[in-house]
């Protein structure tokens, strides 16, 4: 995969989603809380390191969950 920055497969989550039929709100919601989650951070830091790269595996493992995800899993099961 192209490297990518923490902002960009969030965003990128967030569009797949809205495409999978969440709402915007959620899908926005859900695409960060996933990203925060694996990564062990609170929302602030998301939003000011935003813009580091994202390591292979965090993109190899937020994949798997956004595919969790997209297929209507519930996120508090994820």
């Amino acid at each position: 995969p192209m490297p990518t920055d923490i902002n960009a497969l969030i965003a990128d989550a967030r569009r797949r989603f809205r495409a999978a039929g969440i709402t915007r709100d959620e899908a926005a919601l859900d695409a960060r809380l996933l990203a925060q989650h694996l990564l062990g951070w609170d929302a602030a830091r998301v939003m000011t390191h935003g813009d580091e790269p994202a390591p292979e595996a965090l993109q190899q493992d937020y994949e798997r969950l956004v595919q969790r995800r997209i297929a209507r899993e519930p996120l508090a099961y994820i």
